[in-house]
């Protein structure tokens, strides 16, 4: 049980003061946020966790501006000196996933997916602030010609972070923004966080469900609790709780000590408000289809022998890639961004199925894989294969029931869904247009698990879970893996459960070719990697891994004329090279360009489609010179 602290001195220097807020949606109902105080000093870097629902993403809009109105009460409310606040105004900085603060017109639009480049937008505050953009542009790996709505979701990510920091804060307010970025960017991003902390005396506040490496960067952590309050702004190199996991060694030792205290508490939490004992559920749980023991030598179930893929022809996207697969494997791939995860994995559950050459290609027995079909799951955020007249709706938003989704599917496989809703926290009477992302994933994740898979494929798609949640999903997928000889292939830029989950690792190298699959258990380098100790302890090793990985890879591609032996040296050419990449959906948006779904029969119709082709054809013969030019530089 974590100790209470002593509360910091109420002084003007600090930069947020918060006494007795409450705040509930429906006030005749239970309240949200109730008696809550939150005081946090300068050059403070805050991580604010808490279970899905508990109240984070409400506190936030609280904090910076959203929710304001007699609903909201307190005895002391002041943000860097003012009680009134809001985003970009009097050094507050928000970085969330909502990017106006009112309804206006254009809810079903975003301007980061417009047909636009970063140069075009918030130009004033571009002019207002250009040395600040110039050196976000190098931390960040920003290409200022990306057109926006050709970009992959980290690009778009890294100009959202651009902008959101262009003016100067005294306290950046995040609410789980960083799941997109890549290690490299990631990593810098944090790093100009502090350096902004240390020189102008500026706090942070982060929401996260994601703890790798937030031992070496944070330094007090907050949890939102079940009861709607805030636990004391704890710092966290004098928290007993976070010592005491830190002294553990041998089999108890904690891989990532900052996700292990996250866990317990919110184990503990749960406990206290008579939450389900999930080991049991897991233990208890029955599969559908248990694996042979006595098969001596099962079939692989994934088998891609010498496959090579290109967008455009002549340059190679995946390259002489070998993948082998055999069941009850749980294997981690990575990667540096452009390297070709996602398109190995848009290659592996049949979104490409055309272009592909190869000597072998079998997933679970079938040349041509689709999701929910053949044992094939996959769970990214791509909700459906082929366009259709229902592009700008996403199911798990519309207005109805978790119970009325999908319903033939939750009544073929009653039992394994009611599994399912125990292991994740799912209430099956949650109206979807109201839930929060998490809990939106948390249904698109049982609604994907009802039917038993034989090999599942995630791309980044679990960092809206809270901390138990994660913890019992993977859990879930363990056992499934054991049980029912599946296989799991999880493409991701977070470790922090890595180490003690994954059995397998496979690296998307830079020249597009896959290197083996590695038992974690006998790989020399993650050995090493984990006999560190002392100040040299790998708070989360695969991470370190990873990233030294990584930066193996970049030193011995023949990419960069100097040898860099410095790190920081190596990560600042890294990004100067991402600011240098095409945006990465590029060949996606030609596509769509494609799919014409109008029928031809009047002349202006007919003359606007031979417009549009020659336009494309300009478009597609411009890019492959400007590519080539590129890659002959």
């Amino acid at each position: 049980m974590l100790q209470e602290e002593k509360k910091m001195d109420d002084t003007d220097s600090n930069v947020v003061t918060v006494k007795n807020l409450n705040f509930s949606y429906t006030p005749s109902k239970s309240t949200d946020l109730v008696n809550l105080n939150c005081i946090i000093p300068p050059n403070s870097k805050v991580i604010l966790v808490g279970a899905n629902g508990a109240g984070k993403s409400t506190l936030i809009r609280v904090l910076t501006g959203m929710i304001w109105g007699d609903d909201v009460s307190y005895d002391t409310f002041d943000m860097n000196g003012k009680t009134k606040v809001n985003d970009q105004v009097n050094g507050v900085a928000y970085l969330g996933e909502r990017w106006k603060r009112r309804r206006t017109g254009f809810e079903g639009v975003c301007p980061y997916t417009l047909d636009t480049t970063p140069e075009e937008m918030f130009v004033k505050w571009q002019q207002d602030h250009s040395e600040r953009r110039d050196e976000l542009i190098k931390v960040l790996g920003v290409n200022m010609e990306w057109r926006m709505n050709e970009c992959s979701d980290g690009q778009r990510k890294k100009v959202r972070l651009m902008f959101k920091l262009l003016k100067p804060f005294k306290i950046a307010i995040i609410d789980e923004f960083a799941a997109d970025l890549d290690i490299f960017s990631r990593k810098r991003f944090f790093d100009y966080l502090t350096k902004e902390c240390a020189e102008r005396d500026a706090s942070v506040v982060f929401a996260t469900h994601i703890f790798d490496q937030v031992d070496l960067w944070a330094t007090h952590v907050a949890f939102m609790q079940l009861d709607g309050t805030l636990s004391n702004v704890h710092r966290i190199k004098s928290l007993p709780a976070y010592q005491e996991i830190l002294g553990r060694s041998g089999k108890d030792r904690a891989m990532c000590p900052m996700y292990t205290l996250i866990l317990e508490e919110m184990d503990r939490q749960y406990k206290q408000h008579g939450g389900i004992d999930m080991k049991k559920v897991l233990l208890n749980g029955k599969s559908d289809d248990v694996v042979d023991e006595e098969e001596e030598e099962p079939k692989p179930l994934i088998i891609a022998k010498n496959l090579n893929f290109s967008y455009i022809k002549g340059k190679p996207t995946i390259s002489n890639l070998n993948l082998v697969v055999p069941p009850n494997s749980k294997v981690l791939l990575v990667g540096a961004n452009g390297a070709g995860k996602s398109t190995l994995i848009r290659m592996l559950t049949g979104q490409i199925w055309t272009g592909m050459q190869y000597d072998e290609f079998s997933i679970n027995g079938q040349k041509t894989p689709n999701d929910q079909a053949h044992g094939v799951c996959y769970l990214g955020n791509t909700w459906k294969r082929q366009q259709t007249g229902f592009n700008g709706i996403c199911p798990y938003t519309i207005d109805c029931a978790a119970s009325e989704m999908f319903v033939k599917w939750q009544e073929e496989h009653v039992e394994r869904r009611d599994e399912l809703v125990k292991v994740l926290g799912i209430n099956l009477n949650w109206r979807m247009n109201e839930c929060s992302d998490g809990q939106r994933k948390k249904v698109q994740i049982m609604i994907k698990l009802l039917k038993p898979f034989k090999v599942c494929i995630i791309d980044e798609f679990v960092a809206d879970l809270d901390i138990l949640s994660r913890s019992n999903f993977f859990d879930y997928m363990s056992r499934e893996c054991e049980e029912r000889g599946a296989s799991v292939i999880y493409a991701t830029h977070i470790f922090d459960l890595a180490d003690s989950w994954a059995s397998h690792i496979a690296f998307m190298q830079l020249d597009r070719v896959l290197s083996p699959i590695y038992p974690l258990d006998t790989l020399p380098a993650y050995k090493e990697v984990l006999a560190r100790s002392g100040e040299e302890r790998a708070m989360c090793p695969m991470y370190v891994l990873v990233m030294e990985e990584l930066r193996r890879q970049y030193r011995t591609s023949g990419l960069f004329v100097e040898d860099y032996n410095d790190d920081q040296d190596l990560v600042d050419v890294i990004m100067s090279e991402q600011c240098k990449e095409q945006a990465g959906n590029r060949f996606d948006t030609e596509r769509e360009k494609d799919q014409n779904n109008w029928t031809a029969g009047r002349l202006t119709s007919q003359l606007r489609k031979a417009e549009e082709e020659a336009q494309r054809a300009k478009r597609i013969a411009a890019r492959i010179e400007a590519e080539k030019n590129a890659a002959g530089n």
